[in-house]
């Protein structure tokens, strides 16, 4: 097949372009703020592995054969796959993280509306009138205290 540019195989210079607009659509996001700096490293490292592998080729097939591997692209399936995995147990991490802080916070909410809120605030159908919201002039609030029915 006949070359576009003097340098570069259409395969090579596709990798090119697919790297390139991975690249600025990682920045992009970024700088708008929809992704965050630290998630956005994988995805760069994406787009330079796709330049990279793109516009050398070959050296997915001198890495392979150092590698022992008898078909070199294999290689790339290979190492996608590790990097899925490897992508997928940080954001388990990460989602286990959040996950134990949202607990902590939880607990930490419960004991201060415990501290601020010593008895029960009254339930749905509990005031007097039967109503669920409690009529304005029977009810007196306090700074320190949540609102008592007089």
């Amino acid at each position: 097949m006949k070359s576009i540019t003097p340098f570069l195989s259409p395969a090579q210079l596709t990798s090119l372009v697919i790297g390139i607009s991975i690249g600025c659509i990682i920045l992009t996001l970024v700088r708008k703020n929809h992704l965050l700096i630290g998630n956005s490293v994988w995805w760069l490292v994406l787009a330079g592995a796709s330049i990279i592998l793109g516009v050398y080729s070959r050296l997915i097939d001198i890495i392979g054969r150092f590698l022992g591997i008898h078909y070199p692209p294999i290689l790339l399936v290979i190492l996608a796959t590790g990097v899925i995995l490897i992508k997928m147990l940080t954001m388990d991490l990460k989602q286990s993280e959040q996950e134990r802080k949202i607990r902590r916070l939880a607990e930490k909410l419960a004991i201060l509306e415990g501290e601020r809120y010593p008895e029960p605030l009254p339930r749905a159908g509990q005031y007097p009138d039967g109503d669920n919201m409690p009529n304005p002039a029977m009810v007196s609030s306090n700074s320190t205290e949540h609102p008592t029915i007089t």
